[in-house]
């Protein structure tokens, strides 16, 4: 099989499952797929990168966005490994990314020759579906689409060839038979459902043991929020949405709802747990590892996010009846709790208007509630939580992996075919990912990018109390907007900074003085 028939197969396969989006970085040794994808008649929407970890998270990003796999295709060498922190960022999100990295031939492992690393297998620990092609066909079947894909493809010279036109509307034939499968190792935990006796048993343990429960839901990709919300409407205990939910603020919700879990469990109002939807970002959550509190998880991811609990059960079990039968024998006493929180939040926020959460509370009153916010990473999740309260109904977050990661890159992958987008980061986030705004070429939404910038992780600094977890720095963005030609500009609370077209870079300056005392006030 010639190198240009090896990728119209593998490309084949892949339109075949439903990809209609490639991310390309180019380079010398897949010439084959570029060859093919620059001639016309292809089916592909294309997106061209030059660094492999920007565009695998992009593809994360435009996957959500479209509700469709992607693939990136990477040359070899030290490209594909690249990739690797999107695919654990997809695996442990249960997003269908496909990374198809080209391979020079068999005969060269172990030699160390030229663009040579061992490419096959090297995703294998986060792509369940890995397969080493030179020649062969393959499948993807059995794949259902819910974990990462590594496909590894040697090609030998020469790279291109004349070749003929390629129909994509017509069947692949070759004579080779595929001898690759990936069936057996799709993880244990991904594998479905527990049964339904298995539920039973764990719900009757959970109502013998729990008068007081909370339910906490959290990021919503991979399932309709409205479906979750239509389950919710029945139940009679207190829940906490987190932004990713996309239900905070639902007016359906409103008598149940709650904004301050914090210490709820060491003040003893609440004995157990409902966990709906991705591993939820707030503190509470990793309280839990500490606590013996009973909790249910329903999610469609099959992870538990919890050492001690081994258990998921999927979305569809929400409808039982017991579920409806809950109800929090303190329920009065946390609403009277709730409303004093509210009002000394308020307070604290006219107090200092130049603290974090203070600009996060008027970067929120200046966007619209209709419109999609992306939420980078954990300190602008957790202070966009806190201040919340008008119920936006598009927020997304990238936390399978808890990572620094690739947030801006998947944030522009959202992007993707909207009218606008606000995207908000911490500073040192914006700093790993300064190659993301290559992207912004292929963008027809007016992308904001708020940039939070405290100079350094300042996250740590209520954990730690010492600078050197800090990577403290006085570096200002405007020398990033102008390398990329896009307008900076500085966050005033009382403007609104989301007026005009284009792309924007909005850099966010809290007083640091008043972030801490806000805090040591709040705490």
């Amino acid at each position: 099989m010639s190198p240009r028939d090896q990728a119209f197969s593998i490309l084949k396969t892949l339109f075949s499952r439903g990809l209609k989006h490639l991310v390309l970085c180019p380079g010398g040794r897949n010439a084959p797929f570029l060859q093919i994808l620059s001639e016309a008649g292809h089916p592909f929407t294309l997106h061209t990168h030059f660094d492999e970890r920007g565009a695998a998270f992009f593809a994360l990003g435009l996957m959500q966005r479209t509700k469709t796999p992607v693939a990136v295709l990477t040359t070899s060498g030290t490209a594909v490994s690249e990739t690797l922190s999107a695919c654990v960022e997809a695996f442990y999100s249960r997003l269908p990314l496909v990374v198809v990295s080209a391979d020079r031939p068999r005969r060269f492992r172990g030699s160390a020759a030229p663009q040579t690393i061992e490419q096959k297998n090297l995703l294998k620990a986060y792509c369940p579906f890995s397969f080493d092609l030179e020649g062969e066909e393959f499948s993807l079947s059995a794949w259902d689409q819910k974990t990462p894909v590594h496909v590894n493809v040697c090609f030998d010279e020469p790279l291109t060839d004349a070749g003929g036109s390629c129909d994509f509307s017509q069947p692949f034939s070759s004579t080779r038979p595929s001898t690759h499968s990936a069936t057996d190792m799709v993880p244990a935990t991904l594998r479905g459902a527990e049964s339904n006796k298995t539920f039973e048993s764990a719900l009757k343990n959970f109502l013998s043991a729990v008068k007081k429960p909370l339910a906490v839901v959290s990021g919503s990709h991979g399932f309709l929020s409205e479906e979750v919300l239509s389950r919710l409407v029945g139940w009679n205990f207190p829940i906490y949405l987190e932004g990713p939910s996309e239900l905070k603020g639902r007016s359906a919700l409103k008598d149940r709802e709650i904004y301050f879990p914090e210490k709820l469990f060491s003040a003893g109002q609440v004995d157990g747990v409902v966990r709906v939807g991705h591993v939820p970002t707030h503190r509470l959550w990793r309280d839990l590892e500490t606590s013996s509190l009973p909790v249910l998880n329903f999610s469609h991811t099959g992870f538990s996010g919890l050492a001690r609990e081994k258990e998921v059960f999927p979305l569809e079990l929400l409808d039982h009846p017991a579920l409806k039968e809950l109800g929090h024998e303190n329920f009065v006493e946390l609403r009277a709790r709730e409303h004093e929180r509210s009002l000394h939040l308020e307070e604290l926020l006219k107090r200092f208007p130049l603290a974090e959460p203070a600009l996060m509370r008027a970067l929120q009153d200046h966007w619209e509630e209709n419109e999609f916010v992306f939420l980078g990473n954990s300190l602008p999740i957790r202070e966009w939580d806190l201040v919340a309260r008008k119920a936006f109904s598009q927020v997304a977050a990238t936390r399978g992996a808890n990572g620094i990661d690739g947030q801006i890159s998947t944030f522009l992958g959202h992007s993707w075919e909207r009218k606008r987008t606000l995207g908000i980061f911490g500073d040192l986030t914006g700093l790993y990912d300064m190659n993301a705004l290559w992207m912004l070429k292929g963008l027809s939404a007016q992308t904001n990018m708020a940039v939070i910038n405290n100079g350094g992780g300042m996250i740590f600094e209520r954990m730690f109390h010492a600078d050197i977890y800090l990577n403290s720095h006085a570096l200002s963005f405007e020398p990033l907007a102008l390398f990329w030609k896009i307008p900076h500009l500085l966050f005033d609370p009382k403007v609104n900074p989301f007026q005009g077209e284009g792309h924007k870079m909005i850099e966010v300056r809290p007083d640091g003085r008043q972030t801490r005392d806000f805090w040591k006030e709040w705490a």
